[in-house]
C-alpha cells in the first residue's frame, strides 16, 4: 500500500466518528476530487468503510468512511 493510503487509514483510525472526503482532503490539502478514486478502490478492497449518512441537524447527508474497528 502506499505512504498516501497508508496516511489516509491512519487518518480514519484518529477519527471514530469518520470523515467525509472534503474532511480528508482538506487535512491532506488536495481535492476531494484527487481523492475519489483511492477512497473508492480502498473501501471497494474492504481497506475502510464507507457508508451514507446524516451529517448534521438540518438533514444533510454524505457518505462517511470510516476504519474498520479492531476484531479483538
Amino acid at each position: 500500500m502506499s505512504d498516501f493510503s497508508d496516511c489516509i487509514i491512519e487518518m480514519l483510525r484518529a477519527s471514530p466518528d469518520g470523515l467525509t472526503s472534503n474532511d480528508i482532503a482538506a487535512r491532506l490539502g488536495t481535492t476531494a476530487g484527487n481523492l475519489s478514486s483511492r477512497l473508492s478502490k480502498l473501501a471497494a478492497y474492504g481497506i475502510i468503510g464507507k457508508a451514507r449518512r446524516q451529517i448534521d441537524g438540518n438533514g444533510s447527508r454524505a457518505t462517511v468512511y470510516q476504519a474498520p474497528r479492531d476484531q479483538s
